[in-house]
């Protein structure tokens, strides 16, 4: 029997995992959906159980009036339009309790089919938990290569083919960051400088002037400085990048997610964080890669999708990164590429990935929503 490579298994689970994934979200949709459904059938029980009761009380009423008027002892006959108002009650109570018998059947075949849809979900999510743990038994080192199996060495002509051109890519993605980030210190910073400056002539006149007034522009001055600062360091800190090399990555790109459901509180985001070793020590510049390339996926849910939930799940090993992300938006057109600019936040992400060595796939429509999907493979710390 011939050996299987790890490459070659690696792929097969992927597409596994991936394909299992797509079927988890099917049913988490299809949960949701129904368990809205049920909800609003509950609803209209609970007004329809109102509205029953209130019709009850009429009848009630109607036939209080009707025991009250009549005597057997007089020849003149019985209210016949009281006796019917009470009929035309009686019909609409049996016509309501008729749909109030329909809505509860509904609601509990809802109620069945929910049942089941849960623990296909349970299923499915223990068959990822099997697949994660599947993946670590993967062999580390490649198989020895007999001579017939030898593989073939890529030419130099398809090894240098397109690294020009992802080169030239990747140095206009730098030059296009350096200009915004000169457009934000000089709108953030110089600006501010600039107008502190001009603050600071006219105090030198209401020092004798207008004492009052010189105090109420030494104030201003010292909050506009102190907005200067807090914009320094913002700029500072993301040029920097330290933070999330000092913390394990499981836990720099919780915290990233943390920041997204802090700062929209109306998206529903659903994460889940596979990481076989917590102590796992990654390349830093890896971490701060996984952040930048999963900042550039929200941030296209948020600006461009109109999405109002997300889920994300991130599984983190010795070996990969895989990353899936699906919104519920507006999906993307299968031209986006070509169709945005050069400098848009998914060529970039293309194009670092490229460059890692790792693969990308994004598609999506207006029923299924966006779906990124991306894995690149790890390098550790040395110690």
């Amino acid at each position: 029997m011939e050996d299987l490579q790890p490459n070659t298994l690696d792929d097969d689970l992927n597409i596994i995992r991936s394909t299992n994934w797509d079927i988890l979200t099917y049913f988490r949709s299809i949960y949701v959906s129904q368990s809205e459904q049920s909800q609003e059938l509950r609803s209209e029980l609970f007004e329809l159980d109102v509205k029953i009761e209130e019709l009850k009380k009429t009848k009630d009423i109607y036939t209080f009036q009707s025991d009250s008027n009549r005597n057997i002892f007089s020849p003149r006959p019985s209210d016949t339009s009281v006796r019917s108002k009470g009929q035309i009650i009686q019909e609409q109570l049996d016509e309501l309790k008729d749909v109030r018998i329909s809505l509860t059947e509904r609601i509990q075949a809802l109620d069945k089919n929910l049942t089941e849809i849960k623990h296909h979900i349970h299923e499915l999510e223990a068959a990822n938990t099997c697949l994660s743990s599947l993946y670590q038994t993967l062999p580390q080192s490649e198989p020895a290569v007999t001579e017939t199996e030898a593989p073939v060495p890529p030419s130099e002509e398809e090894e240098t083919q397109d690294l020009p051109l992802h080169t030239c890519r990747l140095l206009m993605l730098q030059q296009y960051d350096n200009a915004q980030t000169a457009e934000r210190i000089r709108s953030s910073v110089r600006q501010g400088i600039e107008n502190n400056q001009n603050k600071l002539e006219v105090l030198k006149w209401l020092i004798q002037s207008d004492p009052n007034r010189a105090r109420l522009t030494l104030q201003e001055l010292q909050n506009a400085n102190q907005r200067l600062l807090q914009a320094a360091d913002t700029i500072i800190g993301e040029l920097e990048q330290g933070p999330e090399s000092q913390r394990p990555i499981w836990m720099a790109v919780d915290d990233c997610i943390q920041h997204y459901r802090t700062l929209y509180p109306d998206c529903t985001i659903d994460a889940a964080i596979d990481c076989a070793d917590y102590d796992l020590k990654i390349l830093p510049i890896l971490t701060q890669t996984l952040i930048r390339l999963l900042k550039e996926v929200m941030n296209n849910s948020f600006y461009y999708s109109n999405a109002n939930k997300i889920m994300i799940k991130i599984y983190i090993n010795s070996r990969m990164i895989d990353v899936y992300v699906n919104d519920n938006g507006v999906g993307i057109n299968a031209d986006y590429l070509t169709s945005s600019p050069w400098h848009s936040g998914l060529h970039r992400l293309h194009e670092i990935i490229q460059l890692l060595g790792g693969k990308v796939q994004i598609d999506g429509d207006i029923i299924s929503g966006t779906n990124v999907r991306f894995s690149f493979p790890v390098y550790l710390e040395q110690d």
